[in-house]
Parts: structure tokens; sequence; C-alpha cells
């Protein structure tokens, strides 16, 4: 599987610098989908399950502002690879 340059850990730091909590705040957990392509790179994201076109426009624009991930390997050859990926919001504080 694809991971994330640092871990999991730098992940969820990632998003919490980068994402804007738009202002009417709500709570739930909607899906976004993208391809790590064979050197990393991020394309064809896509909200599978939202929350409304405010939120889902800001988690593709923080998806998009990501770095390049360590692509997916199959028999030790890179490889793209789907991956789907929970958001989840909280009217205390934004988790990922």
């Amino acid at each position: 599987m694809p991971a994330f340059p640092g871990g999991e850990n730098e992940h969820t730091r990632f998003f919490s610098n980068n994402l804007k909590v738009p202002a009417e705040s709500i709570e739930g957990t909607f899906y976004v989908s993208f391809k790590v392509k064979e050197y990393g790179s991020i394309t064809d994201a896509k909200i599978l399950r939202g929350l409304g076109k405010t939120y889902d426009d800001e988690v593709l624009r923080v998806i998009n502002l990501m770095p390049e991930w360590l692509p997916g390997r199959q028999n030790g050859e890179a490889v793209a690879v789907k991956f789907n990926m929970p958001v989840k919001f909280s009217k205390k504080q934004d988790l990922l």
C-alpha cells in the first residue's frame, strides 16, 4: 500500500495544518478516493460520500496539496494504487 511520507502522524499533522474548517461547523465523516501513481503523485481525487459542497471542496483542496507519497509496490515494482480515506469532522476539533 502507498504511504504518506513520514507516516500516519505526519499525515494527520499535514491535514490539521492545512484544513480550513468552514464557518458552518458540522460533525460527520465522509470518504475521499484518490490514486497514488507509480511515482507517488496524487491524481483523480473525488468525494465518495460528502458532507456538503463547502466541506467537500475544502477536503479536495487539501488532498491536492499533499506531497508525493511513497508508492505502493507489487512484486518489488512501484504500481499505481487507488486509495480510500475517511475524513472526520467534529464540532470540538477537526480530526483525520
